[in-house]
């Protein structure tokens, strides 16, 4: 059973950081719009104060059912898993949970070279594969 919703998302046709956002989507079956690279490109660069809440860059989410938009997918999987009871009651689990997804933001930041600013070597990749990689699995098993 699909559950209809308004819920626009803006981010690139690549599986990072707005994958989190659409694993949320399909787990709960729930219809949603994602726009497209014209549209993305054009709330990148739409002026601050056009804009209903001031967007840098994507995922961004538009709830028109409440008025908002949020970006930061961090902030977004928060609204979602509270609207959506997805998150557990326990404190100190939810604290958990927020851990282990600020973990997933640093690995893509790691990995992808802080988004592209960085391009991988083979010494440097070598490096990060024998160390840092390795850690982050160890503790993603954890």
């Amino acid at each position: 059973m699909s559950i209809t919703t308004n819920y626009q998302l803006y981010y690139w046709p690549v599986p990072f950081r707005g994958n989190f956002i659409r694993i949320i989507f399909h787990y709960l079956q729930m219809a949603y719009e994602e726009k497209g690279m014209e549209a993305v490109l054009e709330l990148r660069q739409s002026p601050v104060d056009a804009q209903y809440e001031p967007v840098m860059t994507v995922p961004a989410l538009l709830d028109p059912q409440v008025g908002l938009t949020l970006s930061q997918m961090p902030a977004i999987v928060y609204y979602l898993g509270e609207k959506h009871q997805l998150l557990p009651e326990d404190l100190a689990l939810k604290a958990v949970t927020f851990k282990l997804l600020g973990d997933c933001t640093d690995v893509l930041a790691e990995l992808t070279r802080h988004e592209g600013t960085l391009m991988w070597t083979q010494e440097a990749w070598d490096e990060f594969k024998s160390t840092r990689l390795t850690k982050w699995m160890r503790i993603f098993e954890a």
